[in-house]
């Protein structure tokens, strides 16, 4: 009886294993994850990709693409300087990992807007193949573009907009309001509704002779929503549609324009 117990607490402990390794592996994998840091100290971006889960001694080729940015100093402004592929290869260590930097530099000296989008692609030396879907990082930093809302749900009121200092170049550009998330509700009792408009409006501007200016995209008052609020977001970018390149980009801000909720 005791042989018979025994064998069936091998037999038990042999099936436990093998239905919790792979799920403890499945949950360790992580072939890529891309990460990027803009240096507020130091002004420097440095672009990097890690990965985990994977078998020991596989020979990869990492490659980071920086496919869009731009920046801006006191005086002049062009797309982000280092556009173009790096390609770093590494081999996967003895504990299924890997951790490369693709780029560490410096912005452009005094530079008060700078963005820079990068894609991030892993794939197998011996077949070429990719072993995770790509990632898209993102590095920005605006010094001098500042996002305005004032919303008020108490009167239904909602006012959107921007304003800016030290754009001496160009004297013409684009802003372009963004709304990733809007959220209405007509009543207590109907159900809400989410919509999207990326992008909202788009403006054509004209700055001020000391490099200021300022644009409302929204100004609403009395609301009858029940309740309703959005997002925004608002980008500016260079009027000519031929090499185009950022020259101003804000954080997203909430607006509340109406809340009847008790």
């Amino acid at each position: 009886m005791s042989r018979r117990i025994g064998v069936w607490l091998s037999s038990f402990v042999l099936l436990t294993a093998g239905l919790l390794a792979p799920a403890s592996a499945a949950r360790a994998a992580e072939p890529l994850t891309a990460s990027i840091t803009c240096g507020a100290d130091n002004d420097l971006v440095t672009a990097q990709a890690t990965g985990y889960g994977l078998f020991p001694g596989t020979k990869l080729d990492v490659t980071f693409s920086v496919y869009s940015g731009g920046y801006a100093t006191a005086t002049t402004a062009g797309p982000v300087p280092s556009i173009g592929l790096t390609t770093i290869p590494t081999t996967v260590n003895r504990r299924g990992g890997y951790a490369v930097t693709g780029f560490s530099r410096p912005m452009p000296a005094g530079s008060l807007f700078y963005l820079e989008k990068v894609r991030v692609t892993v794939t197998k030396v011996s077949t070429g193949e990719q072993i995770a879907a790509p990632q898209d990082v993102m590095c920005y930093r605006d010094l001098r573009t500042t996002l305005e809302v004032d919303c008020d749900p108490t009167t239904g009121s909602s006012r959107v907009g921007v304003s800016a200092t030290g754009f001496p170049y160009p004297a013409t550009i684009s802003v372009r309001y963004y709304a990733p998330r809007v959220f209405s509700q007509a009543s207590a009792d109907s159900p809400g509704f989410n919509t999207f408009f990326s992008p909202y409006v788009v403006k054509t501007v004209t700055t001020n002779a000391d490099g200021t200016w300022s644009d409302v995209a929204v100004d609403g008052t009395g609301s009858t929503a029940y309740y309703a609020w959005s997002e925004w977001r608002v980008e500016v970018w260079t009027v000519s549609q031929v090499n185009s390149f950022p020259l101003g980009w804000t954080e997203t801000a909430l607006c509340v324009s109406a809340d009847q909720r008790p």
